[in-house]
């Protein structure tokens, strides 16, 4: 008999992992005591929508927009079986994956550490996506 941890682990592996690095609209908060005060009040939430907005230009709003398109429709087909980190390329995270990846054009998607699609052609990081989630099920009937 297995473990439970070793049980979630294996679940987890089943899971089909996406990084997308992309420029991503950003707000800035207060500390946590603070932000529970204005979020009751309801007076930030103007402000909050405003910096969201204008956090980002025209074309990389443009940009996000269609790359949120991409993620709702994949997980709408494929729900549990995916796992997304959406990870602003301007963040230290950002530029680390960057780096490990070898990345310098956004956004980029890559599929279980593996395989890269760089740019607005979800077509074929949909492709990536789908040739992995039919390699796992094929593990997963192996086993």
């Amino acid at each position: 008999m297995r473990a439970p941890s070793e049980i979630a682990a294996q679940r987890a592996r089943k899971l089909v992992v996406i990084d997308v690095l992309a420029y991503a609209p950003a707000a800035f908060f207060h500390c946590m005591h603070c932000e529970l005060i204005w979020q009751q009040s309801g007076v930030r939430t103007k402000d909050r929508r405003e910096q969201l907005e204008t956090s980002l230009p025209e074309d990389l709003q443009e940009q996000y927009q269609q790359l949120s398109d991409w993620v709702h429709a994949l997980m709408d087909a494929h729900g549990s079986r995916l796992r997304f980190r959406i990870i602003d390329a301007a963040s230290l995270e950002g530029w680390l994956k960057s780096l490990w990846y070898g990345v310098r054009q956004y956004p980029a998607v890559i599929v279980d550490a593996k395989e890269r699609c760089i740019g607005t052609r979800f077509e074929h990081a949909t492709a990536l996506v789908e040739r992995r989630l039919a390699a796992v099920q094929r593990e997963r009937r192996l086993e």
